[in-house]
């Protein structure tokens, strides 16, 4: 610059440079927009990841209530079972002292025929 004015060669030398950071900028913005686009696309895939991540916890925590709802329901047949079982020991139990008494009283009346036979004269 000489006497507030310019000179050609300067002005057509910036005016270049300014053109070459323009062009930088706009492939900077360029590859800023891509970028960007590239994070937006990557963060509609992690929400549809996260949605689908939650609809399987719901599906899991109803699965797992199934589950607990279908193991009270065994624990408790089981506490039935285990009820019945001792019922039918009782009655077992009731049977066998039954079988008991018959054998004694099927044992005594043989024992008193063979006594009554013994003291019998013999014909």
């Amino acid at each position: 610059m000489t006497n507030g004015t310019f000179d050609k060669d300067e002005f057509w030398t910036a005016l270049g440079r300014l053109y070459d950071e323009t062009l930088q900028l706009k492939a900077s913005i360029g590859e800023l927009h891509v970028l960007i686009d590239h994070d937006h696309q990557s963060m509609i895939e992690l929400r549809e990841s996260i949605e689908r991540d939650h609809l399987s916890i719901v599906e899991l925590r109803a699965s797992t209530n199934d589950l607990f709802r279908i193991a009270s329901i065994h624990q408790q047949s089981l506490i039935d079972c285990e009820e019945s079982q001792i019922q039918h020991q009782d009655v077992l139990r009731k049977h066998e002292k039954r079988h008991d008494r018959t054998e004694v009283t099927v044992e005594a009346i043989l024992e008193d025929l063979r006594r009554h036979r013994e003291n019998r004269p013999s014909a």
